[in-house]
């Protein structure tokens, strides 16, 4: 074979490992995003239709969920949620349930180092799953993400998560109401707190009511959930009344909120959620469920630790029909 000859063979052979060598590294690029699509992908399809001891059930696609999100922190660092209330809202029954998780659950969540490189997920307090976040909306969808998962990873369509610098305003949006206070966890403030008595909430007491607890004491997060109960029930009678004497004036003062909280809820859904708030059945007594468990000390902090079985039986009673 001639020098030329030669030089022409190896050129092709060069020109024949050039494009072997290229589409083997675009099929190594690509090659994790499809895995990772195929994975999501099943997801999405496992939590719409699941079997449960022999028992087929369909997810109501009817259910619309809103993730509430309570952030310890006056500015926009990010912070742990003392507040974690999942409102599970059914557009053909309207009616409307909110499922509130102890910030002390022990739950997988994502977590990251200094850098921000995820190290996976690990069994943490719930309240922590916001803290990871490089901002507050990044923390809200940490949190969204590990009650999805804890729910069988049912999607949570929607978020809304607010500091403390915020809670006067939301407070100032339904004016003054009256609870009954739940238990003593509150007496050493004074006689107007002690167990069964009436008080009138205000935007100056409404942050003491809610968020106060004694940290010295084990699980006093227990008693403030309760507390955050009664609070809950009187803010949405509060807000019904103010929607029906004037839903217009009350839901454009409402919009006007949406600076304050780090949510996906656009300025045109407001009125939305407002109807159904106004419209839909709800009672704390039956349909503010505050999700079982057992306490139990940590090494450094409280623990919560979901019951299981009782969770799958509020998860199928909420979001699913059996076939």
């Amino acid at each position: 074979m001639s020098i030329k000859k030669r030089s022409r063979f190896w050129l092709k052979i060069a020109v024949v490992l050039l494009a072997v060598l290229t589409v083997a590294i675009v099929l190594w690029k690509i090659w994790p995003d499809e895995e990772k699509s195929q994975v999501e992908s099943s997801n999405e399809r496992a939590y719409r239709h699941i079997e449960v001891d022999g028992k087929q059930y369909d997810y109501n696609t009817n259910m619309l969920t809103l993730l509430c999100m309570g952030i310890d922190t006056t500015d926009d660092s990010e912070g742990q949620s003392d507040v974690i209330d999942l409102m599970v809202l059914d557009r053909e029954n309207e009616k409307m349930k909110i499922l509130s998780f102890s910030r002390d659950s022990m739950v997988p969540i994502r977590i990251f180092d200094a850098s921000g490189k995820s190290l996976g997920w690990e069994e943490q307090h719930l309240a922590l799953a916001s803290s990871y976040g490089s901002t507050q909306e990044r923390g809200c969808l940490l949190t969204c993400e590990a009650v999805s998962k804890l729910i069988w990873d049912i999607p949570i369509v929607y978020y809304a998560g607010a500091n403390l610098s915020a809670f006067e305003q939301f407070q100032d949006l339904v004016g003054s109401f009256t609870v009954q206070v739940p238990d003593d966890s509150l007496a050493s403030l004074g006689e107007e707190y002690q167990k069964g008595n009436t008080v009138t909430i205000t935007s100056e007491n409404a942050e003491l009511f809610v968020r106060s607890r004694d940290t010295d004491v084990d699980f006093s997060n227990t008693s403030r959930m309760q507390r955050q109960r009664v609070y809950i029930d009187g803010y949405v009678q509060s807000l019904r009344k103010q929607l029906q004497e004037d839903f217009n004036g009350t839901v454009t003062r409402a919009t006007g909120l949406l600076s304050q909280v780090v949510t996906n809820i656009s300025i045109d859904e407001v009125s939305d959620f407002a109807k159904m708030i106004m419209d839909y059945e709800f009672s704390a007594e039956e349909d503010y469920i505050v999700v079982e468990g057992s306490e139990k000390k940590g090494l450094f902090h409280d623990e919560y630790h979901i019951d299981e079985t009782e969770l799958q039986k509020l998860i199928l009673e909420t979001f699913y029909t059996q076939k």
